[in-house]
């Protein structure tokens, strides 16, 4: 889609077209029509230039994106943190649950 604003509105208001794109996607941001990479995508900047344009404008960020990406991020690391199992070894016990009571009895 393409929208024509003409060149005098611009030179009237002293926008350059870069900065009306911009004032575009901050306000469709802050309507919660766009989110956070949709805007940024807009104004063809990466999320963090857009985050820091927002800063600038004083307009809070999309706390929804940002606690998704940052839940995906967490659930990444339990996962690649996770022990794998490596087999049943010399005592033909495969988890150490089952080994519990020999693990901790002492005499």
């Amino acid at each position: 889609m393409n929208i024509i604003i003409p060149d005098k509105v611009l030179q009237e208001n002293q926008l350059a077209e870069t900065e009306l794109k911009q004032e575009i996607a901050i306000f469709l941001f802050q309507t919660k029509k766009l989110n956070l990479l949709q805007a940024s995508d807009l104004v063809q900047m990466d999320k963090t230039q857009f985050q820091d344009l927002l800063k600038l404008h004083r307009v809070s960020g999309d706390r929804d994106i940002e606690d998704r990406d940052n839940k995906r991020t967490d659930s990444q690391r339990e996962k690649n943190s996770l022990p794998h199992s490596v087999g049943m070894g010399a005592s033909g016990m495969g988890d150490l649950s089952e080994r519990v009571d020999e693990l901790l009895w002492q005499e």
